[in-house]
C-alpha cells in the first residue's frame, strides 16, 4: 500500500495497492490490451523489475476508511483497458441478501493471472474446473 492513512485505514486519493506478486504468474488474456499514458501518480518504489515488470498489477485510486471507492488498474506503469478499449475501472459494489455483486461477471486480471477455467479432466461429465496457471507450493491446501 502506497498512499494516506487515517486512523489505521487507507485513505484518501492518489493511493496505490500493489497486488501481491506470485511466483510464476503471468498477466495475460486474449481481451486484455495495455496502453501507455502519462500519469502524474505516485512512484511505484520496489515494483518489479526486468523480466517481472510486466506482471504486476496495481490498482491506483480513492480509498475511504479503507475502502475502495474507484480505481483504474494499473499493469506495472501502464492502464489495463478491457476488449473494447476502455480504461479498466473498479469500485467498491458491496453485497446484499440478493445479489453477491451488481456486476458478478466483472473480470478480475489479478484473478486471471493465477487461475484459469478450463473443461475438467476427471471425467466426460465432470464438466469445467478451475486450475492453476502458476505452481503450487506441496503444503497449499
Amino acid at each position: 500500500l502506497e498512499g494516506d492513512f487515517r486512523g489505521g485505514q487507507f485513505d484518501g486519493a492518489n493511493n496505490i495497492y500493489r497486488y501481491p506478486r506470485v511466483a510464476g504468474s503471468r498477466a495475460s488474456g486474449p481481451s486484455t490490451t495495455i496502453t501507455t499514458t502519462n500519469t502524474s501518480s505516485t512512484s511505484l518504489g520496489g515494483a518489479p523489475e526486468g523480466d517481472e515488470a510486466d506482471d504486476y498489477f496495481s490498482i491506483r485510486g480513492e480509498w475511504r476508511r479503507g475502502e475502495l471507492v474507484r480505481g483504474v488498474l494499473f499493469r506495472a506503469e501502464e492502464e489495463v483497458r478491457d476488449g473494447e478499449g476502455g480504461v479498466v475501472t473498479y469500485s467498491f459494489d458491496p453485497p446484499t441478501s440478493t445479489r453477491i455483486s451488481s456486476e458478478p461477471l466483472l473480470r478480475d486480471y489479478y484473478e486471471d493471472s493465477l487461475v484459469v477455467v478450463d473443461k475438467s479432466r476427471v471425467s466426460d461429465n465432470a464438466g469445467e474446473g478451475l486450475f492453476a496457471r502458476v505452481p503450487l507450493p506441496r503444503s497449499s491446501k
